[in-house]
């Protein structure tokens, strides 16, 4: 099976890094939950949810202590 589709210059690539990675910086610096991928060209930011009970509690706790 092969892939029809255009593959990036690797400028364009190396651009698309530079914005996954800034976007990884601030969702770190907000300490939210974001991932952020590369594919087909573009920039993908999917927005996650803390992870079981335990994510939830810490996160209810850290805005407590932030007020």
């Amino acid at each position: 099976m092969t892939d029809d589709r255009p593959q990036a210059a690797p400028e364009e690539i190396s651009r698309l890094r530079a914005v996954a990675d800034e976007l990884t910086e601030v969702a770190a610096r907000q300490q939210e939950h974001w991932k952020v991928e590369i594919t087909d060209g573009q920039v993908t930011v999917m927005m996650m949810s803390p992870s079981g009970q335990h994510g939830v509690n810490v996160m209810r706790l850290r805005r407590q202590i932030e007020q």
